[in-house]
């Protein structure tokens, strides 16, 4: 999936995009935006706790705009 819509984003070249390579191909679920970096290690802890507590999901998308 992530190396079609790589394919998909430099076909269509959109307005105010940003291709990234297949391999960096990610979701942002919430930017935390500028961040002090003494902060980066307890937030790299608090994330790994709550992915370990958290089931594995599919996600499926309908329609992408």
């Amino acid at each position: 999936m992530s190396t079609l819509l790589a394919r998909w984003c430099t076909t269509l070249q959109l307005q105010n995009t940003r291709c990234i390579p297949a391999s960096n191909l990610h979701i942002t679920v919430h930017f935390l935006g500028p961040t002090k970096e003494p902060v980066i290690p307890e937030l790299v802890q608090n994330c790994q706790k709550i992915a370990t507590q958290q089931s594995k999901f599919t996600l499926v998308f309908k329609h992408v705009t």
